[in-house]
């Protein structure tokens, strides 16, 4: 059973400020990203080892039926299914690491425990997993000829990929990765069918070997299966057993599974033991893992809290960069290797989950289970799940759409993880790889950083739309505007706000209703991916959580521009019409919930003002006059704020939502626009109004 670590999880306020000021790479804006991580990682979960990987072998199950299956509670017979694969690949293990077979895997498993050098293990681990994979390939009557779509590992140096968003002088780049074999052959320059143990060979240089530099710039985090991290501390006993059996990881509970196969911890606290009320598990060996609390100030701008200190922040960066490079991409995994202490994390828009720790010389059986379960994994397992978006016309005919752009979401692990894009009519194409663009969010940055376009990884049998191919007509009337974010489910989704919106509009305010009408955005088409939810993941490991669930959520609409890149005199119009529009919409029962200047939008033919994202928003009985509190979410984008909101009561929740805290919110864009708007663009922001916002979480 998890168990839960530190307090309950609790999205910041700042989640939009932190995505517009913290993209950049200063030094302040990296702290800052630090501690966002480091206060997300407080509220991370616990399960067992073979609990993990048992919830991954059933998620694969379930994930199957795809977008067809409605509901994604496992049956007793599914999970009776995956004991029973689970102890079939035991049991294959088991016989692989004491055999015969397992004899190259040993001997370079033996060799990294007598190099004492973090560095020089990385071949010596490399070549341990790919040896795993090629005896399971083996077990498939697979031939040494390696495809497109099967896995390798591979050491990152030179550096394939790193992580931006750590300060300068800090490590930045994951030590081990896995990358799809095609990636493998295209950054090294080989393009032709080579076989497996070939591409071992490669996966395992070292910087310095001038015959497979690899190309520059040829990689993205979109292309990054999964991280590995390795930490050298001590020397490892590098006595490699040959004497395995199935029945040692088989008998007791499955949380005490090999209690000697599991790392020492520290005792829990007594702050910790609080958290895990509720969750039973038994400890009938001082080995087993307590609930350890990672210790992190709450100072999101201390200048004590850096990655290196605290290996678990590091580890979670390689995860969020992989979960803010693409909208297709749900979850993401690392793994960090403490000498022998192996521990698996998971993270996804509601957290992490992170499986207790496993001693792989003295669980080597089940390390060998993980790679067999990796080596199974489709794409979506990886977390890939390509998003189709269309739009459907009154005849019912169905149009798909394409992103023009790709823009990074902010960098937290628990949010919403918004992207935005223009979206444009396509016809479809089959490719084996889509290829998007990155740019900076439109409404959070005045500069707009167009990359060129990165390979992701892709199924063969997948339609894609290319983005290389220019659309057939690029006429505004074919532009979108796409959305995808990541709400709580508990929360109303913003599309059934806006329809609500319309509705309440028409049927109770007569004359005043195109007062709002026309100021709201116009919504083409929605959908909630409902294979997509945190909560399936939570369920698979036993988790006592019971709310804070996340699924995602796409729209398109009709494009909109920034109401601060109107005119002075636009602007002013357009302004007051936002604010009457707020007004009767809390008249009518519907609270916005996150008035702020990048949620207030025009639109480009008649340059009407437009009260944009209603992501946070709460429907309420017309008249109510204070919203029912949805979620997890203390809402708001921080320079915007009424200052009410901002004392510890209400962060605390404990200052109940008004009509005048919003319309507080209006008369901080006006400043904000004075003071930091020029010539229809954000400016440089004046280091007293930084030092304020710092100021909170």
């Amino acid at each position: 059973m998890p168990h839960s670590r530190g307090s309950a999880a609790q999205t910041l306020a700042d989640e939009r400020y932190t995505s517009f000021h913290c993209q950049g790479s200063s030094r302040a804006g990296n702290l800052k990203n630090i501690g966002n991580v480091a206060y997300d990682l407080k509220s991370r979960e616990s399960c067992s080892f073979v609990t993990m990987l048992k919830a991954l072998m059933l998620r694969q199950a379930m994930m199957k039926d795809g977008s067809s299956r409605k509901d994604f509670t496992a049956t007793a017979e599914e999970w009776e299914a995956v004991d029973q694969k689970f102890k079939t690949y035991l049991d294959d293990a088991v016989g692989f690491v004491n055999g015969p077979h397992g004899k190259p895997m040993r001997r370079e498993l033996k060799a990294y425990c007598e190099t004492a050098t973090e560095k020089r293990r990385y071949p010596h681990f490399v070549n341990t997993l790919n040896e795993m994979l090629l005896y399971f390939r083996k077990l498939k009557s697979r031939s040494d000829a390696i495809e497109d779509g099967d896995i390798i590992f591979a050491i990152n140096d030179p550096s394939l990929v790193e992580s931006h968003h750590l300060p300068i002088m800090t490590k930045r780049k994951p030590d081990l990765i896995c990358l799809l074999a095609q990636k493998l052959r295209h950054l090294f320059h080989n393009g032709g069918r080579s076989g497996f143990k070939t591409c071992m060979k490669t996966a395992a240089k070292l910087k310095g070997d001038k015959k497979i530099e690899p190309q520059a710039d040829a990689t993205t985090w979109g292309d990054i299966l999964q991280s590995w991290e390795l930490e050298a501390k001590r020397q490892i006993n590098s006595d490699i057993r040959t004497d395995f059996t199935l029945e040692e990881f088989l008998s007791g509970d499955e949380a005490e599974i090999s209690a000697a196969a599991i790392a020492e911890f520290p005792a829990a606290s007594t702050s910790q033991a609080s958290a895990t009320s509720g969750v039973k598990r038994k400890r009938a060996s001082s080995y087993m893992p307590s609930s350890k609390k990672i210790k992190v100030d709450e100072s999101s701008a201390s200048t004590e809290l850096r990655a290196p200190n605290d290996i678990p922040v590091q580890c979670a960066f390689y995860g969020i960069e992989r979960l803010r490079h693409s909208m297709d991409i749900t979850h993401s995994m690392t793994v960090l290797l403490s000498d022998a202490n192996l521990t698996l994390s998971w993270y996804d828009s509601q957290g992490c989950i992170e499986a207790d720790r496993i001693n792989i010389i003295e669980a080597l059986p089940l390390l060998a289970v993980m790679i067999r379960i990796f080596e199974d994994f489709p794409l979506g397992m990886w977390g890939y799940t390509p998003v189709e978006i269309w739009s459907e016309d009154k005849n019912h005919k169905t149009t798909p759409y394409r992103r023009k752009e790709k823009p990074a979401g902010s960098f937290q692990i628990i949010g919403r993880r918004t992207f935005t894009a223009d979206a444009t009519k396509v016809h479809p194409t089959a490719q084996t790889a889509t290829t998007p663009t990155t740019a900076f969010n439109r409404r959070r940055s005045t500069r707009l950083s167009q990359r060129g376009a990165q390979p992701q990884p892709s199924t063969s049998g997948d339609e894609h739309f290319s983005q290389d191919e220019e659309p057939e007509d690029e006429s505004s009337d074919h532009i979108l505007f796409l959305k995808s974010a990541w709400p709580e489910t508990k929360r109303c989704k913003e599309p059934e706000v806006i329809l609500e919106a319309y509705k309440r509009a028409n049927e109770l305010l007569g004359t005043e209703a195109r007062s709002v009408t026309d100021h709201l955005p116009v919504l083409v088409n929605s959908r909630e991916l409902s294979y997509t939810s945190t909560e399936i993941i939570r369920r698979l490991v036993k988790s006592p959580t019971t709310h804070g669930f996340r699924v995602q959520l796409w729209m398109l609409s009709k494009k909109l521009q920034p109401i601060h890149a109107l005119s002075p005199m636009d602007f002013w119009k357009a302004f007051w019409q936002t604010l009457r529009c707020h007004a009767l919409l809390w008249r009518i029962g519907i609270a916005h919930g996150d008035v702020s200047l990048y949620n207030l939008m025009s639109k480009e033919d008649n340059k009407y003002g437009v009260l944009n994202d209603f992501d946070l928003s709460t429907i309420m009985e017309p008249g109510d006059q204070i919203p029912n509190r949805q979620g997890l979410e203390r809402t708001g984008t921080l320079p915007f704020m009424a200052l009410q909101l901002l004392d510890d009561e209400g962060f605390d929740g404990k200052v109940p939502r008004r009509y005048r805290h919003e319309l507080e919110s209006f008369a901080w864009v006006l400043v904000w626009v004075s003071r930091c708007v020029v010539g229809g663009e954000e400016c440089e922001i004046p280091w007293r109004l930084k030092k304020c916002n710092d100021r909170f979480p």
